[in-house]
């Protein structure tokens, strides 16, 4: 008998459990190999929709028992919607949570450390037990269950959001350009690295590379990836177009504390790449929010009002960019008053190109290494023997605290022992200074305190 090659729909949101049973099922029906391909995907092969051009393509399957909306590019599903069942519980026409179960047993008198539902129908009468396994006791509290459909939320944060809004409400305005709605960025500018290697032509003649994915209020970024992305004069054209449209309190200036998003991957393609705050704060956190009437009011309204085409073009896309120099050496080497300085070697460090072509797991890896640098760099000011250590921190804080501002000014092991001894001589120093305030002066050559 013929073993099939079978491919099999799948919705979207079938879990890995899922797949591995439907897999398991069709092998166990006599199916040599099993492909499984989702829902969407399918609809849109079966369509005949060019999948694999750099550009998004939606599509809407309906079906008999789920209907699914997906967003397909470059051979893959960016973004997809689906209706998941959720199981809730309900107690006094309240819906409440398992936790919440516990919590009215005990209250009902019934005190115990495990908990279970028990019950035909949509009733369940909850019964509790000193051990996991067995010897449960009804308690008094009844519970219905109940089951709805509920829409799976978008897996955009607030960072990718608003800059999809952003680009939306330009092309309603009319405002000429080419929008690109990348995928991938997060993992390391998949979308946007396929654009620069592969269809460089797409970007031809361009003069302005725009991302608008900054965090915060105020900054036009002239820094990625350690390396400059546009000039000072587009930065001032730019700020100089939209601070009479913005509050005093919230002006846009050039900042170089950049990390990488896709308008990085561009630099040597476009002149002038740069990426705008939106206000998002807290990314990638379940604190994830921004402001609302600062974002809708106030900056949407004036970038949709400010020209882009008369733009500075200053920076030449074809010069090596040299990564900007730790900020916190020159500060260093300031606020010091010894005669040796620890000077950064930050410059010495070999930055991967933004056009080099990278695997998504290398580039993936330089995303998160450019982030960790952005921190260290605009976030963290290091330690200052100057100053000492702070003293709320703990013991482990302390030693992260010393390690990651060796990391930072990327210093070698002269130049740490450098810090280490005048870290002591500050401390001696400071002894010294608090002796001679208190009266207390400690007598070297006589074993004793002279007051």
């Amino acid at each position: 008998r013929p073993s099939p090659r079978v491919l099999i729909c799948v919705p979207c949101g079938a879990t890995q459990v899922e797949r591995r049973a439907i897999r398991e099922s069709a092998s166990g029906a006599g199916a040599r190999v099993v492909h499984l391909i989702d829902e969407p995907m399918a609809a849109a092969v079966g369509a005949g929709m060019p999948l694999d051009e750099p550009r998004g393509y939606m599509v809407c399957d309906i079906g008999g028992g789920t209907s699914e909306v997906a967003t397909i590019s470059l051979n893959g599903i960016v973004y997809a919607s689906y209706d998941k069942d959720v199981h809730e519980y309900v107690y006094k026409d309240k819906v409440i949570t398992k936790d919440e179960i516990g919590d009215l047993a005990e209250e009902s008198g019934s005190k115990y450390p495990n908990y279970i539902l028990m019950g035909k129908g949509s009733s369940k009468r909850v019964y509790g037990s000193d051990n996991e396994f067995d010897d449960w006791q009804a308690t008094s509290v009844v519970v219905d269950t109940q089951t709805r459909v509920k829409p799976v939320s978008s897996i955009l944060g607030a960072d990718d959001k608003l800059g999809c809004y952003i680009m939306c409400k330009l092309i309603l305005n009319g405002t000429e350009g080419l929008y690109v709605f990348h995928i991938g960025e997060e993992c390391g500018g998949i979308g946007s690295n396929y654009i620069s290697t592969q269809t460089p032509e797409l970007v031809e003649g361009m003069n302005y590379c725009i991302a608008f994915d900054r965090y915060e209020y105020g900054h036009i970024i002239t820094h990625q990836s350690g390396g400059r992305c546009c000039s000072d004069e587009f930065v001032d054209g730019l700020a100089g177009k939209l601070n009479p449209l913005l509050p005093p309190k919230e002006q846009m200036s050039g900042n170089s504390g950049g990390s990488f998003t896709d308008s990085a991957n561009y630099t040597k393609l476009i002149a002038e790449c740069t990426n705008v705050s939106v206000s998002y704060k807290s990314q990638h956190t379940s604190h994830e929010n921004f402001d609302l009437v600062w974002f809708r009011d106030i900056l949407v309204p004036a970038l949709m009002k400010i020209t882009w085409h008369d733009l500075p073009v200053v920076r030449d896309p074809n010069e090596v960019s040299i990564p900007y120099g730790s900020r916190y050496s020159s500060r260093y080497q300031d606020s010091f008053s010894f005669d040796r300085s620890y000077k950064s070697n930050s410059d010495k460090r070999s930055m991967v190109s933004a056009r080099s072509s990278l695997t998504s797991s290398e580039r993936m890896n330089q995303s998160a290494i450019d982030k960790c640098n952005h921190v260290l760099s605009d976030k963290f000011e290091g330690y200052d023997p100057e100053e000492g250590l702070p003293k709320y921190m703990s013991c482990k804080q302390k030693v992260d605290f010393v390690k990651y501002t060796f990391v930072k000014n990327n210093l070698n092991l002269e130049e740490m022992a450098e810090m280490v001894v005048d870290a002591e001589e500050e401390t001696e120093k400071r002894l010294f200074e608090e002796e001679d305030t208190l009266g207390l002066r400690y007598d070297t050559h006589r074993d004793w305190y002279s007051y």
